[in-house]
């Protein structure tokens, strides 16, 4: 990523930053959901709504550390982190496990 983008020292700080700051964050969401499958005293129901909460929290923590890296990002890198770093999915909806590369939905 460093590299494609040419990133600046001060950006490489950041970058590393906003990495590390995250990843303490998923560190405290796994831990807890540790917690909650080894907790006897939780029954099935609240276990799978925990996952399902610590899920979509996981969601929005990817989302809200994409944010603070495109906010970081020059117009040419944000071209270039997502066309080749960071490209979207596509909006198709399809099922079946599969091979992504050979795909051809997931390839447009």
């Amino acid at each position: 990523m460093k590299r494609l983008l040419s990133l600046s020292e001060v950006q490489e700080q950041q970058v590393d930053s906003i990495f590390t700051a995250f990843s303490e964050e998923f560190n405290v969401l796994d831990e807890e959901l540790r917690l909650a499958q080894r907790d006897t005293a939780m029954s099935e129901e609240d276990l799978v709504l925990r996952m399902n909460v610590s899920s979509q929290e996981k969601k929005d923590l990817k989302a809200l550390r994409e944010l603070e890296l495109k906010n970081l990002l020059g117009p040419e890198q944000l071209l270039i982190y997502e066309e080749q770093i960071q490209p979207q999915k596509p909006q198709v909806l399809h099922f079946g496990i599969h091979n992504r590369a050979d795909c051809n939905v997931c390839k447009e």
